[in-house]
């Protein structure tokens, strides 16, 4: 299963085709949460394993979710900082210059770029929880979201921290 991570402004907004938003304003970079936390975070992932069978009108489908560590530079949104060469390798390497902090969040933060990218590193600790919560998973109708531009077959929607967090 792919993943993407979006976070809801608090004010109504739709998704923006990036998937990804600005900081709100009054929030400080530098309070968040940095890519360090989110490495960690995403680490404990790596050897779980999720089968999820969801179900609705007496019809079920399983899904099963894993992770490897290549997928934390999607995750994460790292492929929208184009303008730091050190994010131009392996995706899993980069994975492990981070964990090494051979890259760090100070070069991450300083991309111009990185305010695509601000609230998903801020809210992508939350992940295990997320998965691990019995909030609904719903099933994504590209029909009835003909303007969309995600394309996925279902949509985890929790809140947290008072914000809304999907996952596609």
């Amino acid at each position: 299963m792919h993943f993407c991570i979006a976070v809801e402004r608090k004010r109504q907004e739709k998704l923006c085709e990036s998937r990804a938003f600005l900081v709100p304003k009054g929030k400080e970079v530098s309070l968040m949460r940095n890519v360090y936390d989110c490495v960690e975070a995403f680490g404990k992932l790596l050897d779980k394993e999720y089968h999820l069978v969801l179900g609705r009108k007496n019809k079920s489908v399983s899904l099963q979710i894993n992770f490897d560590k290549k997928e934390y530079f999607h995750l994460m949104g790292l492929q929208y900082l184009t303008d730091r060469p050190e994010l131009v390798h392996d995706r899993g390497k980069v994975f492990d210059a981070i964990r090494e902090r051979r890259i760090t969040a100070e070069q991450i933060q300083s991309s111009d770029l990185y305010y695509r990218i601000a609230d998903r590193v801020d809210m992508f600790p939350l992940l295990e929880n997320m998965i691990d919560s019995n909030d609904t998973i719903f099933k994504y109708n590209r029909k009835l979201n003909a303007y969309s531009v995600i394309k996925a077959d279902y949509i985890m929607k929790n809140n947290a921290e008072g914000r809304n967090i999907f996952c596609f």
